[in-house]
């Protein structure tokens, strides 16, 4: 339920969302024929991955980094649905910069 509402928020501001795509893995220069599924994919750009759960854990956030490692992508959110202010429950992740850019990411990796 979440996830359709988020969808269709981003989606009546003009953005491309995919929920679930299947998306290649890069791994060492090679394509390889393995496939996984973030939740959701926006503009192409941005991985969010949805949880409805009491606290979030290394876990949830461990997955989140494959997904953006192996996508080449760098930026994500790891969304917990389970808090009173939806704002307490989000996580923007950012793989991939160098040390200078790293200001007001919530974690850098």
């Amino acid at each position: 339920m979440y996830q359709a509402c988020l969808v269709y928020e981003l989606k009546k501001r003009g953005h491309a969302v995919r929920e679930q795509p299947p998306l290649s893995v890069h791994y060492d220069g090679v394509d390889l024929e393995m496939v996984f599924r973030p939740d959701m994919v926006v503009d192409d750009q941005i991985i969010i991955e949805n949880k409805a759960v009491l606290s979030l854990h290394s876990a949830h956030l461990a997955r989140l980094i494959t997904c953006l490692k192996l996508s080449r992508r760098q930026l994500g959110f790891l969304i917990n649905w389970n808090v009173p202010l939806i704002k307490h429950g989000i996580q923007r992740v950012v793989y991939g910069l160098r040390e200078t850019e790293r200001a007001g990411a919530a974690w850098v990796v």
